[in-house]
């Protein structure tokens, strides 16, 4: 239970986040490196920005849930994202990708996006990953920064509830 899902304890989610940054930046490739983090979900928080619809669905396959006319020709709530890496400038915070079409966005088919341009890929998936935007424009640095720390703050300590507490006896045998 290290993430940041309900009903997780999101402390144990952050610690593995630090833990994994840490690993990469000081491991001797660091300069070579991408650590995107993206999430499925917006957490529940309301976001005023409208959902984007009349982008290209993956494929020409509609759902087979209980509505079967669906095509995926929209987007979902928008979810939070790190990239993080030295090629990327300081402090620089992303909306929206320089293509490869007008209306292109980030969204999770961005990660193969990024994937066919970082690795020269012949073909793109899907009609959605040729359509998202590539993370790789966003690493524009001439020179890999080394002014990124080595170690982040600690996580607060995870709570002590768990899923074997007794909600309900809350007096610890004190009243003896």
């Amino acid at each position: 239970p290290n993430d940041d899902h309900p009903c997780h304890d999101i402390a144990l989610g952050e610690k593995l986040l630090k833990d994994t940054y840490e690993a990469i930046r000081a491991s001797p490739k660091w300069e070579n490196t991408i650590l995107l983090v993206t999430y499925d979900d917006p957490g529940g928080w309301y976001d005023h920005a409208p959902v984007p619809v009349g982008v290209p669905a993956p494929d020409n396959k509609t759902s087979f849930g209980p509505d079967k006319n669906v095509s995926f020709t929209w987007l979902g709530s928008r979810v939070p994202t790190l990239l993080i890496s030295p090629w990327v400038p300081k402090g620089k915070v992303i909306h929206t990708p320089n293509g490869p079409r007008e209306d292109s966005k980030y969204e999770h088919s961005s990660v193969s996006a990024s994937l066919k341009e970082i690795f020269h890929l012949p073909n793109f998936l899907t009609k959605r990953d040729a359509w998202a935007g590539s993370f790789f424009s966003e690493l524009s640095l001439e020179q890999p920064r080394w002014d990124t720390p080595v170690h982040l703050p600690n996580p607060p300590p995870p709570t002590k509830w768990n899923d074997n507490d007794n909600d309900d006896d809350d007096d610890d045998d004190d009243d003896n």
